[in-house]
């Protein structure tokens, strides 16, 4: 395979429909769900088994694809019909994947092949595909039952609201704060940076410069401004977004991050955790780790 043939296409922007794209998520869910439902036992042969792996990881990719843009364009190009879009499609998002992790017929298909003598055999990349799906088969509660597999598939539903809750503030936060700027308070700043903050000014229909939190309009001021007392405000105002220390505190996120603390405390315990720090590092610990510890003790 050549370079330009393991190239991946890159997503033309311009041509993308929210309406379409939407589609072609519900279309994966659907089909992956599909396939999920049709997955009721190990299949019997070996190939057979390695066939549904391949075919988990097409529906993964075929998910990324379309996932991955509109991600994207809700965090740099927020509005309101991206957004209506994104989270009209996430609670089913995160039942779906919930459904993945806890498939007990899709996990002992990766566990047989694991187990089997082709593993060996098996390119070095796949190989630790299948090592680490297997992880995140444990670390998704499949070996839960009941009540606690039905708590588990809820907290993951409301964290992936959450987390969404989270971005969202902390957007809403950056761009509900302005600040108009005077010429001495220009000292020090390019050209291009000031127009730049002219722009921002026109677009809320004002003759003046205007400060804002996006990260151009933030660096520029915090790298070039003289004026000391506005690089401190500019970098208060940012720190504090999406705070009860913010100039708009209806963003605030603190019980967002007290629930978030709360649940996944709950979930770390569901899968036999004391916290969900032992939790998060079981999905980073590297049997490289006390070596590198040690290297950096030295």
């Amino acid at each position: 395979m050549t370079l330009e043939q393991a190239t991946l296409p890159v997503p033309q922007f311009d041509q993308i429909s929210l309406d379409q794209l939407k589609q072609n998520i519900e279309k994966a869910i659907q089909d992956g769900q599909n396939f999920l439902n049709d997955l009721v036992q190990v299949p019997e042969s070996i190939q057979q088994q390695l066939a549904v792996i391949e075919n988990v990881d097409s529906l993964e990719n075929n998910m990324s694809e379309s996932w991955g843009i509109l991600s994207h364009l809700n965090a740099v190009m927020n509005n309101t019909e991206t957004r209506e879009v994104y989270q009209a499609l996430l609670p089913g998002l995160s039942e779906y994947y919930t459904q993945i992790g806890q498939h007990v017929a899709l996990f002992q298909t990766y566990q047989n092949v694991y187990d089997h003598a082709i593993f060996s055999d098996l390119p070095t990349a796949q190989q630790s595909a299948i090592k680490l799906a297997l992880r995140d088969f444990k670390l998704s509660g499949v070996a839960l039952e009941g009540e606690a597999k039905k708590r588990y598939a809820e907290i993951s539903a409301r964290l992936s609201q959450l987390s969404s809750d989270f971005s969202n503030h902390v957007l809403d936060s950056t761009q509900a704060y302005s600040k108009t700027l005077t010429t001495d308070q220009l000292k020090g700043l390019p050209q291009g940076s000031i127009e730049l903050l002219k722009q921002y000014g026109q677009q809320r229909e004002l003759d003046q410069p205007v400060a804002t939190l996006d990260i151009p309009s933030y660096l520029a001021i915090m790298t070039y401004a003289e004026d000391r007392a506005l690089r401190e405000e500019i970098y208060h105002a940012y720190v504090t977004r999406a705070s009860d220390q913010a100039s708009d505190t209806q963003f605030d996120n603190a019980p967002v991050m007290v629930e978030i603390l709360s649940l996944r405390q709950e979930m770390a315990k569901l899968l036999g955790f004391d916290n969900f720090a032992e939790y998060s590092l079981a999905s980073k610990w590297h049997p490289m780790w006390p070596l590198l510890i040690n290297f950096w003790l030295i």
